[in-house]
This record gives structure tokens, sequence and C-alpha cells, in this order.
């Protein structure tokens, strides 16, 4: 072997090692094509069958075309393209107005069925803003508001050390994309796969830890997660054990090459199919069970309703009165019935019709008639709801003997005089004010068009859900609320992070990344100032690649020309899927080669100034911002698409990998030797303009370091390898999977987390809810009772006493407020299902502490009626109320990240536990 043969062999292997993947590479490659890419295909499929949202997501760049190089700290990004699933919103040529800058364009959308509600003033043209801001004309009318709740989740989120990610968010006014760039904690994807392949690290399928899961899709959808819910949950939990063991044991768990098919198995199997058909089942029973019900009730309360109004007719004929009446009569109708009184009734709902043979001056009879018949049904009740309590828990009996103060004359100087007021009522207005419920489930619901196939107006189109715009103006609060930190984590938060370390942990370098979200539109054809490359003469890509590029057309993307004095109206275009479909045909030695260039401008080209530079003024130049991005990637890609496309393919091979790579260098330094580097599909525009370089001195700086790599490609390359093994040394001290990252001590073995574990883990829903509605029949009971609070703790006391208030100045009635707390449950679930209280009687009592400061506010609104209950609903949640809500009354602040917590508790938690009863 000759000197130069032993030094193109010594080349090769360098730039061969310098370009291969790696073994983070191979298994981010493997997790975008199977992972990702299905992701973004089931949620794109969800979206385009729902009449609310058009959004298609689409993954580009590097990393979906095998291009990706990574570094020790960083995996580079994904770009997620969003672009209008509809047909009809396909920019076509003709709608398309080119400029001086054959890069930019306009698109006219005057006349447009679509597109014309998004045009501002008397421009004919199509803002850049509609598609940064997501217009509900072109992704749907939920599509600005889920964006928006979607960035906010992920900003707050990310301040806890449980999410072991850090998010930073960006929308820049000349960028194209919206950015979420991330850090993460967790260590690298290898130790990620070596987590899995571990099994007492397989996710922990426990039912008690999902629970509150299923209980929140059903209270989206306004059904009862029942009974018969929890039974056919704990099937699918069984099931989903055994399709997760089986994949360990068959080695497939790790892979994710079987991600999608592990999706299958416990999303899409017949299996599934089957839970979802009981389910279905269940909820077609409960909603006939319902029906019948509300018929058998109305026809009832109609006949009351006759009965008195007849009787009450026949007193003021025979002088009125109440002799002769039974106490048996039913004056008092099921749960959430008003008095009989016409004029009450009508005072309440409006569309009932007074008959004219009733007076507001018979109401003191009425009321004095109710007052005796009401002792009789309430006694009644109560020895008919007994079986509804646990009976583990005594619970204490209102005295039968003692008058309710929920049937108190009108003259009893602590009731207010306005009948309006009362606990049915404030029942009945609790189980209507599914306000955000119904607007959620708009949300993502079908439109009216979508249900009968007919076309919205486009100015319906334009404006949002009232009911929506209302409630996401209050996102933010809320968001902040639900996921935002307490006083204590954020002061943890500002500490040092070698504090937050627990002694033994070692400081762990956190990896970064991140996605670049890219709203576009497709246009059909090919653009004109790309048609030379149709035709030009290449040696690759083959000329049925070159069609299919052609036939599958661009993307415009919002990004303007420095030079542009309206930027407001102009797109650029976007090469995107063009590149996708060109990369198909790239072989390794292609791909190797790439990457490889993209190493060398990682840790070379793209550094500031060496010290060992001799220009002075190069030194000074490389600390401004304007040289740190003078080189960017695109650059590398247009000089690689160049140079294989000039080459024969056969050319790139294992054994010319040095040849290769010193023509890409010397492309590299022709054009920026010359300033002049042609966009690979639009020969016409050069990509060294003041559009990407803002200082063109740059490029003579990176003459020089261009030189010198094709001087001394191993010198180069050994001071990269020294720089990167810096980023890596705090690593690799700690690292224990042989990938040279560590993680953070997990969130189960932290105290919290022991905590949250140990208090929480095995209880059921209804086991919960059971021991609630016996706790709160205990309250109700000493409530209602007048004897002394001897013997009970200050913080039950004080509980009992606000109970006794809100009796006594509400008139509230002991069935009332059994099913009032029977309707805050929903809400009080989950405060009691975080809480680390390890006593269930505190938990429950924290719950019930909630609930009476809720009533309390309901009841001092002026406006309380069963038809405000949306709107009082949404006051609570507003942060600009005059009289305040604080919200941890229904969620305690952080509750999101709480839950979060014992989802990653519930990971990390093996082996899985078996239900236990509770205390």
């Amino acid at each position: 072997m000759t000197p130069e043969q032993e030094n193109t062999h010594k080349l090769n292997a360098l730039f061969r090692s310098m370009g291969q993947r790696g073994k983070e590479g191979e298994l981010w490659k493997e997790h975008t094509e199977h992972c990702v890419v299905y992701i973004l295909r089931g949620v794109s499929k969800f979206l385009s069958r729902n009449g609310n949202n058009s959004m298609m997501f689409q993954a580009y760049g590097s990393a979906a075309e095998d291009l990706k190089s990574m570094a020790p700290n960083d995996v580079g990004d994904l770009d997620i393209v969003i672009t209008p699933s509809s047909d009809a919103l396909i920019i076509q040529d003709e709608m398309i107005e080119y400029s001086e800058n054959p890069m930019h364009v306009r698109i006219k959308a005057v006349g447009h069925k679509n597109l014309h509600s998004c045009v501002v003033g008397d421009t004919q043209y199509l803002p850049s803003s509609a598609l940064k801001n997501f217009h509900s004309a072109i992704y749907g009318k939920s599509a600005p508001y889920f964006m928006k709740t979607v960035i906010q989740m992920l900003q707050v989120m990310s301040r806890t050390e449980e999410m072991k990610v850090a998010v930073d968010w960006k929308n820049r006014d000349g960028s194209s994309a919206l950015q979420i760039d991330y850090k993460q904690h967790f260590g690298a994807m290898s130790s990620e796969v070596e987590r899995l392949s571990n099994p007492n690290t397989l996710i922990n399928l426990d039912v008690a830890n999902w629970e509150w899961y299923m209980h929140a899709l059903c209270c989206s959808r306004g059904i009862e997660y029942s009974k018969e819910h929890a039974r056919v949950f704990k099937e699918y939990c069984d099931y989903a054990k055994e399709v997760q063991m089986s994949f360990f044991e068959k080695g497939l768990l790790a892979k994710p090459g079987t991600f999608p098919l592990l999706m299958q198995e416990i999303a899409f199997s017949d299996r599934v199919r089957n839970f979802r058909e009981k389910v279905l089942e269940i909820e077609s029973r409960m909603k006939n069970e319902s029906g019948r019900k509300e018929e058998f009730g109305s026809s009832r309360e109609a006949q009351q309703k006759d009965s008195q109004v007849a009787e009450k007719c026949n007193e003021k004929k025979s002088g009125g009165g109440n002799e002769g009446r039974s106490l048996s009569t039913p004056f008092l109708e099921h749960e959430g019935e008003k008095s009989e009184c016409p004029s009450l009734q009508t005072a309440i709902d409006p569309t009932i019709e007074e008959p004219s043979g009733c007076s507001e001056n018979e109401m003191p009879k009425l009321t004095t008639e109710i007052t005796k018949g009401e002792k009789h049904v309430i006694n009644k009740n109560k020895s008919e709801n007994k079986g509804l309590m646990n009976e583990e828990i005594p619970i204490l009996k209102p005295n039968e003997e003692q008058q309710n103060p929920g049937s108190t004359a009108p003259e009893d100087p602590f009731i207010e005089a306005d009948p309006q007021e009362g606990g049915k009522d404030l029942k009945t207005l609790l189980s209507q004010t599914d306000h955000f419920r119904r607007v959620f489930q708009d949300f993502f619901g079908p439109s009216k068009a979508a249900a009968t196939n007919t076309e919205e107006d486009p100015k319906e189109q334009q404006t949002p859900n009232k009911d929506l715009k209302t409630l996401l103006s209050q996102t933010d609060h809320f968001v902040q609320h639900f996921f935002g930190l307490s006083k204590a984590a954020a002061t943890n938060t500002e500490q040092d992070p070698k504090e937050q370390q627990t002694p033994n942990s070692t400081p762990v370098t956190p990896i970064a990344g991140g996605f670049d979200v890219v709203p576009a539109l497709k246009c059909s054809g090919w653009p004109k100032v790309a048609m030379e490359w149709i035709n030009r003469e290449r040696n690759w890509p083959s000329p049925d690649i070159v069609a299919k590029v052609v036939h599958e057309g661009f993307h415009l993307v919002v990004k303007s020309s420095k030079k542009d004095i309206a930027p407001e109206c102009n797109f650029r275009l976007s090469f995107s899927h063009a590149e996708y479909l060109v990369s198909k045909e790239m072989n390794d030695t292609q791909r190797d080669c790439y990457r490889c260039l993209k190493t060398f401008h990682r840790g070379y080209l793209k550094n500031e100034a060496e010290t060992s530079s001799s220009s002075e003024e190069a030194k000074s130049l490389m600390k401004t911002t304007e040289m740190s991005k003078g080189l960017v990637t695109f650059h590398l890609k247009n000089i690689f698409l160049k140079t294989i496309e000039s080459t024969d393919p056969e050319m790139w091979n294992d054994d010319n990998r040095t040849e290769c790579m010193r023509m890409l260098f010397g492309n590299l330094l022709e054009a920026l030797t010359q300033r002049d580097l042609r966009h690979y599909f639009v020969d016409s525009y050069n990509l060294f303009c003041e559009d990407y370089i803002d200082n063109p001195e740059i490029l003579d700086y990176l003459t020089e370091k261009v030189v010198k790599i094709i001087d001394d490609p191993e010198g180069v390359a050994k001071c990269i390898e020294e720089k990167e093994k810096k980023l890596q040394k705090g690593d690799n001290a700690g690292k224990g999977s042989g990938d040279g990252q560590s993680s953070p001590p997990s969130l189960a073995n932290s105290e919290q987390g022991r905590a949250a574990v140990q208090g929480n883990s095995g209880y059921r829903y209804h086991d919960l809810k059971d021991t609630y509605l016996a706790v709160g029949q205990e309250l109700i009971g000493m409530a209602f009772n007048e004897d002394p609070l001897l013997d009970v703790p200050d913080t039950e006391r004080c509980l009992v006493e606000n109970l006794r208030e809100l009796v006594i100045k509400y008139k509230i009635t002991a069935e009332d407020f059994s099913q009032i707390i029977k309707c805050f449950w929903n809400s009080a679930y989950y405060r009691v299902w975080v809480n680390p209280e390890p006593d269930m009687r505190k938990r429950m009592l924290d719950a019930f502490q909630g609930v009476t400061e809720t009533l309390k506010y309901i009841y001092r609104q002026p406006d309380y009626t069963v038809q405000n209950a949306e709107a009082i609903a949404a006051r609570m949640f507003d942060p600009h109320a005059e009289d305040r809500f604080d919200l941890n009354n229904l969620y305690p602040a952080g509750l999101g990240i709480k839950l979060f917590a014992r989802f990653i508790n519930s990971i990390e938690r093996q082996p899985a536990q078996d239900d236990k009863p509770l205390d």
C-alpha cells in the first residue's frame, strides 16, 4: 500500500466515523420512522374526521430524511409541517403572485370561498398572520385556541422537576416556524430503551392508578363513570398487562419498530373493540333509564301541578284553609323540584304561564301547607337512602323530631325573603352547569355543517363559537392554576440545579432538542420559478422521482424577504416535501457523507473564532450576532444536493468516501469564494443573499476555515472530538447505561414520590365515592342536629358550623344537601385522589371544605338562578371577576402536575399492588 493509499484509507475511516449515525442516531431514526410518524398520522386522521378541525401533521427535515447528525448533548430538531386537510384549501397557480424575489410570493385570496374571510382591510392578499395564528377559516374554528392551549400547558408543566423536560416556546416575527425547544433530563434514548428492557420498570397498569383518566373522559362526554364502566376498565387493564408482558417476553417492547403493532393491540384490536362495545351498551342502557325517569318525572309533575292548582282554586272558592288536607299529599316532588306555587315557578322559569286561578297573596297559605307536609317526605327519604351509605363509617342521623330548617316559614328572621334561593335550585343549577364539558365537546365535535353535510357560511367560519371564545379567554388563568406551581414548588425551581440533586446523584447535562412547527399551505403543480429544475440535465434523482416531486407539489410558509416594504402578505416557497421525496433515492454512503459534513459544520464552522486564528478582524467579527448565523445547515444541504445530482451515483461508495468529502468541501469553498450559492430547486435565487447572510464578510472568514479543513481534516476532526468530549465530561462521570448519559433520581424514590404512592395506591374510584358520600351524610347529620359539637376536632367543628350557616341562611333541606354533595363529587374526586394524606377521613374533610366554600360563592351571586348557571360557571373561572372565586376550592393548584407525578410513579413503580380497602 502506497503512502497515498494509506492516507486515503485513514481518511475513509475518519469520515466514516464522523458520518455514522451511532447507537443513539439509529434509535432516533427508528423512533422517528415508527413512533413520531405513526402518532402524527393518527392525530391527522382523527382531526380530518372532525368538522371543527382541519389540520394535517407531517414530519419533514433531516430527522424524517435520515440525515440527522446528533451532538452528545443535542438531538436536533424535527420539522412538523401543519397544513389544512381540505382539498378546497390547496392553492392553485393562478392565485400565486410572484415578486422580484423568486422565492417569495403573495396569495390572492379575494374571491376564494374560504380564504377571503381572512383578508384584512382593502388588500386582496392573504395575510401571513392568518397562517401564523392558525386562522379558523384555514385550520378549523378550534385551531387557534387548540394551539394556544397546548403551548401554555407545555410551558407551565415544564416548570416542575417531575416533568424532567424544560420547554421554551418561540414565535419570532422573522421565522417561518413556531419553535418548541426542550431540554430533557431523563437521559438518552438508549437509556430509555434499556429501562424498558428491565422487567422491574415496566409500565404499571394498575386500574386504580388510571381510573382518574377514565373518569375524566366520561365527565367530558357528560356520562357518569359507573361501576359497570369500572368493571370493563379493569378487564381492559388486565388485557393491556398481558399484551405488555407478551411483548416484553418476546423482546419487542423496547424496539421502536414494534410501537405501531403494540398500539394496534392495546387500542384497535378485536378485544379492545369488544370492550368499546360493552361501554357503548352500558351507556345506551344508562341513557334509556335516564330517559324513562325523566318521562316519569315529567308526567308525575304535571299531574301534581294540575291537582294542586285545582285544589288551590277550590280553596279560594270555599274560603281556603288547610282543613282536611292529608299530610301524605305529595306537595314536594322528587329532588330538585321547587315549591308548587305557580308564582314562584314563574319567577324561576318565565316560560311557565301562571294560571289565572292563583295569585301571589296566597303564598303564605301554601308555604304553611308545605311546611306541614314536608316532614313526612324527608323522614321517608332518609330511611330509603340508608342503603346508599358505607356501613363501615358511622353516620349521625338528623334529629327527626326537630323541624327541618329548610321548611321554616318565611317570617323566620334568619331566612331571607327571596323565594328563589334554596338548596333544590342550587342542586339543579349544579346538575345543569356542564358549561365547560359542552364547550370542549364542541371544541372537538363535528360542526353543524359536518353533521348535515352542508356548507357553512364563511362569516360563520371566521367567528369561532361564542362559548368557546369566552372559555378560552379564561384559559390562561385556569391553565396556570391547573398546571401551575405552589409557592414552595416555585421556590424550589429557582434553586441552583446542583442543589436540586440528591446527595448521591451526579449532575446531568441536559440533552437539547426541539420541534419546528411550521404552518403551511399546500400548492398544486410546480412553481414557475422552478421550471428549470424539471428538465435539468442530471445523474440523480431518477426521472420517476422527478415526476413524482412535480406531481405532488410544494408548500407556502410564512416568511418574507428582508427587502419587502409590506411583509405582512408575503410567503416563501418551501420544498420540504420535494426534499423528502428525493432523499428516498440516497444511498448509505451519501447519507454518511452529508452527516459528516454537518459534523464539521457543528463542531468547527459554526463555532466562534478560534484563539489560534491569525485574523484579529475575524475574531472580532465572530463575536457578533451576525457571525453566529452565517452558515446554516440549509446551505450545506443545497451544496450536497447539487453535488450528488452532478455525479455518478456509483461514485458514492464506502471505498470512495475521501473523494466524495473532498468534492463536497471543494464545492462549498467555491460557493464561499464567489459568494454565490444557488438554491437547488430555484436556480435564480442566491442563498448567500441578505435574506440569509447579514454580514457578507463572514463568507471570507468561513473560506479560511474550509481551506483549513481541506488541508488538515484530521487535525480539525481531533479538535471537534475534544470539544465533544468536554460536553460529555459531566455525563461520563455518572453514566450507567453505556450511553454517556445519566438520569436524575426517580420521582418514585423521592420523599414526595413515596408519599404519593403510599398514600394513594390501590384506592378505586367507587370506594372513594362511597366513603365521600358516607362522610358527607355524617356531616349533614351533624349540621342538622343542634346538639353541641363536643369532642369534635376544631377543623371539623368549623366545617360543620359553616354547613349550619348555609342550611339556616339558604333554606337547604337534608335531602337537597345530599344531592348537592353528589353533584360536587366529580371535582372532589381529584382532590381526594391526589391527596397524600394517609388518613382517609382527613382527605374527605379537606374535599368538603372546598365544597362549602364553593357553595358560599354560588349562593352569594346576585344573579343566582338556574338560567344563569353557565354565566356563573364562567365567572368562577374569570380572574377579572369582581367577586373572584378561589379555584383551589374546586381543584388544588398544580393538580395537573400532581396527576402527572402520579402517572410517573405508576410507570416507575413495580411490581403492581393489589387493590386495597379504604382505611
